[in-house]
């Protein structure tokens, strides 16, 4: 199963007129309590596809964004899968 990061996550996104909502980078602290931070750079958004729990235990619902994507670490190319819960306003991050 994948690690899944919500505590201590942050995401700078882009929301346009259309509301359409596009992550650009992410912010999270390291098991040794430094935040490193990562561009990313291929996003593809993959919600609204009804309530199920996604294969890294996540419980999707209606009003969750799901956005798959490729962050770059130590020059290796990383697929994440960012959530932001818009009824809590919270992201989560499972890798």
């Amino acid at each position: 199963m994948a690690k899944r990061f919500d505590k201590n996550l942050d995401v700078i996104c882009v929301m346009y007129g259309d509301k359409t909502i596009v992550p650009i980078r992410i912010r999270i602290e390291d098991d040794e309590g430094v935040r490193q931070a990562y561009n990313i750079k291929e996003c593809q958004d993959v919600s609204h596809r009804g309530t199920f729990t996604h294969p890294d235990g996540i419980y999707i619902t209606n009003e969750m964004l799901v956005f798959k994507c490729n962050i770059e670490v130590f020059g290796v190319s990383k697929p994440i899968t960012l959530y932001y819960d818009a009824s809590k306003s919270k992201w989560i991050m499972s890798a």
